[in-house]
Parts: structure tokens; sequence; C-alpha cells
């Protein structure tokens, strides 16, 4: 009878046993408590992780340069760019893209030209409107002549005589520049023009 009641203490006894698995537990708390003096030592490390760290940062600082350089030209690009047509639109257009209508022969004569271009670009011009009427294929530059007026009431002898051959086109185009702009109308037309062909 004795030997089962000295059986049953020792099932009891093997709850105590399962007290004895509680206290490895008990030193694992003090364990945390130990991680924060182990950071005295941690500065050393993390002198040699900030090391790598710095080169990390070079790297970095190296890669990022192109596109922070890029970042800031790009809109300052922009802004030159949006700020750089405004002027140009607003003060070369009306006044070096002019209008001339007039007659050759009886044909009438409707094209414009850029001033701030060179003479031969003022023909190429001609030629382009010369050619949509058919008439610049057997265009002879040669014996060509435009007169320029400001309206198409002023008299002939106050017109200014163009001659269309390419070398004296260019010799004379300054000197035509300088006229035109002081006699041009305001308003579009802002010249009349008559071609005339010379005798052959």
């Amino acid at each position: 009878m004795h030997s089962p009641q000295g059986r049953q203490p020792q099932g009891f006894v093997s709850g105590d046993e399962f007290h004895q698995t509680v206290p490895p537990p008990a030193p694992t708390a003090p364990m945390h408590p130990y991680q924060p003096p182990y950071q005295p030592p941690s500065p050393e490390i993390q002198r040699a992780f900030g090391r790598v760290g710095a080169m990390h940062e070079l790297q970095r600082m190296r890669g990022s340069e192109p596109p922070a350089q890029a970042a800031p030209s790009a809109p300052v690009n922009h802004s030159q760019q949006s700020n750089a047509p405004i002027p140009f639109a607003s003060q070369g257009d009306p006044s070096d893209e002019l209008q001339i209508e007039g007659f050759w022969g009886r044909m009438p004569i409707s094209m414009s030209f850029d001033l701030g271009g060179s003479g031969e670009q003022f023909f190429q011009a001609f030629q382009r409107w010369a050619t949509q009427r058919k008439r610049g294929d057997n265009l002879d530059r040669q014996r060509l002549t435009m007169l320029l007026r400001s309206d198409e009431d002023v008299p002939e002898e106050e017109a200014y005589y163009i001659a269309l051959d390419q070398s004296e086109l260019e010799k004379r185009w300054k000197m035509a520049v300088k006229w035109i702009r002081k006699n041009k109308s305001s308003e579009e037309p802002h010249l009349f023009a008559t071609v005339e062909i010379a005798d052959g």
C-alpha cells in the first residue's frame, strides 16, 4: 500500500522537475538587461560600420551627382526656352514677317517673306509663289526686277528697284532692308510689288 503512495509522490515530484525547467527562462530574463551593457563596445563596431557607411555615402553621392545636376539644369533650360520664344514671338514675327501683294503682268502677287533673312531667302519665297502659280519652271532671275512700294498709289518714281539676280540681290539686300523698314506699311499688305522682265 505504501509503495503506490510512494509512486504517487514521485509523480508529483515530476512537477518539481517541471518547476526546475522554469528557472532556465529566469536567466534569460536577465539576458535582456545584459544587452544594454554590451553597448559600450558597440561604438567601436559602429565606427567600423560608420567607415563602411561613409564609403556607401560617397558612392551614393557620386551616383546622385549626375541626376542632381540634371535636375536643376532641366528646369533652367525649360525656363529659358519658355521665356525665349515669348520675346522673339512678340518682337520678331510682326516686324520681320512681311506680306507683299502686287502684280506680275496680270497675275496678282501674294507672298510673305522674312525681312531678317537673306536676299536669297527673299528670292526663294518669290520662287515658291511663282511655282505655285505655275510660273517657276522658266524663271530667268537674271532678267527679273521687282519694284517695291509702300502702297499701290505711290508713283513708280518713288519705288525701290530690286534685281532678283543672285549677285545683285545679295549686294543690294542690306540697302533694300533699310528702305523697306522705313517705307513699309504698318498694316498688311506691308508692300506693293510689281515684277518686270528685262528685254533679252
